[in-house]
């Protein structure tokens, strides 16, 4: 009998844990950039995105407003997106999220690396972001409805990245 309630158990836990996420950045905006070739600064004045087809990034890219869009490749800085790559973390805290059917809030961290380059007047630079980000799972984000996308999230970590 008692073996029977461990398997409900299990199976209801693995179906409430974790009902609903929302994604936030980082609170102590520790938010750092890593730029290559020796440049601490970004080129000024306005940006024409050469691959748009990464939707992801290019949604990023114009909503973090750190970057002016130019619609002409003539009088801006070219700018080429490279893919985001998403880091790994750890998963234990889902394990409390199971073991409390959901109740108990969560949080995982969603850290990405955005990168792109940027070619003005042929001298060709790469940048490099560590975009701190935090997604919370629980039962009660479906009650409070905090939710932002991950796209606005990234966007918000990128606007506020700091070179170092």
């Amino acid at each position: 009998m008692h073996k029977y309630n461990f398997c409900y158990l299990l199976i209801l836990s693995s179906a409430f844990g974790g009902c609903a996420t929302s994604y936030h950045v980082e609170d102590n905006q520790q938010v750092t950039a890593l730029v290559e070739m020796n440049s601490t600064y970004l080129p000024e004045g306005k940006f024409f995105v050469t691959n748009k087809n990464l939707v992801d990034e290019y949604a990023i890219f114009k909503q973090s407003g750190r970057f002016p869009e130019s619609e002409f490749r003539d009088e801006a800085v070219e700018v080429t997106l490279y893919p985001m790559a998403k880091l790994p973390s750890c998963g234990n805290p889902l394990i409390a999220s199971a073991v409390f059917l959901g109740t108990l809030p969560v949080s995982l961290p969603n850290d990405a690396e955005y990168s792109f380059s940027t070619n003005q007047n042929g001298k060709i630079q790469s940048f490099h972001f560590m975009l701190r980000a935090y997604s919370r799972i629980s039962i009660w984000e479906w009650f409070l409805k905090p939710f932002n996308s991950e796209h606005e999230v990234y966007a918000e970590a990128l606007k506020v990245a700091e070179f170092r």
